[in-house]
Formats: structure tokens, C-alpha cells, sequence
């Protein structure tokens, strides 16, 4: 899958459609940031996921 987005001028990105619903996202839904050599990698915080408060 090769998608991107762009940063707005107030800092903020915007995930993509296919993927907001692909992750069943919603607004104030937390995204961890992992860094790699390749890039970063973003994790959603779902409630399966470890880190999730």
C-alpha cells in the first residue's frame, strides 16, 4: 500500500479515508509513533492494543 498526506498549516495530518474506516478510527483516537530506519510507523491505540490507556 502506497499512500501519504500532507501536513496542514495548523500541524495537523489527515489520514486518508480508506484508512480511517480501515482501522475504524474516530476523532480523538490516539496514534503511537514509531520510529524506524525506514521511516516512522504509525500505530493506532485501539483497545486491543498493549498501550492503550
Amino acid at each position: 500500500m502506497d499512500e501519504s498526506t500532507v501536513i496542514t498549516k495548523k500541524g495537523q495530518f489527515k489520514l486518508l479515508e480508506s484508512m480511517i474506516k480501515k482501522y475504524a478510527l474516530k476523532p480523538g483516537d490516539k496514534i503511537k509513533f514509531i520510529e524506524r530506519d525506514e521511516g516512522v510507523l504509525l500505530v493506532p491505540l485501539t483497545k486491543a492494543h498493549p498501550d492503550h490507556e
